[in-house]
């Protein structure tokens, strides 16, 4: 079949919200942080903790210490739910450990911590061999990945 340009335009005109929906991670900073980092000014007075420090990602819920992945995406629509799946490889081990954390994503641009905290990781000084982050949505259909530079499939 011959595309036309009007055949061409309505194929676009039908793909553009299927294209739009689209999440990419822009960057990821990986590196430890301490639980003080964490902590809002309003804490050292007696407040709650800020909204930002409890929309991080954590292994172990309330445990703020940890090695962390901030996650910086640029959705094209909103999702209620998708799964952030987290492989790590570290060293002496042959396997890569994996993690998931389930959260919405808001459409436009946002950055997210997700973390190993309290048991996960304990060593400051430690920093994983390679990682892979995988991004699915609600039934399971990969939307992005992002890995660090010496990840390959075979880690996993």
């Amino acid at each position: 079949m011959k595309l036309t340009r009007p055949t061409l335009g309505l194929l676009l005109l039908l793909l553009a919200p299927a294209l739009s929906a689209q999440i990419e991670i822009v960057r990821v900073w990986p590196g430890f942080r301490t639980t003080e980092s964490f902590t809002a000014l309003r804490e050292y007075f007696g407040g709650a903790p800020h909204a930002a420090t409890e929309a991080a990602l954590r292994s172990q819920a309330g445990q703020r210490s940890g090695y962390y992945w901030l996650i910086r995406t640029k959705a094209g629509q909103h999702y209620s739910t998708v799964e952030i799946r987290l492989e790590v490889a570290r060293e002496g081990d042959t396997t890569a450990e994996v993690h998931s954390f389930t959260t919405p994503i808001e459409e436009g641009n946002h950055a997210l911590h997700v973390g190993l905290t309290g048991s996960d990781w304990t060593n400051e000084t430690e920093a994983p061999i390679a990682w892979r982050i995988t991004i699915l949505d609600a039934t399971g259909h990969i939307l992005v990945q992002s890995a660090s530079y010496l990840w390959n499939d075979s880690a996993s």
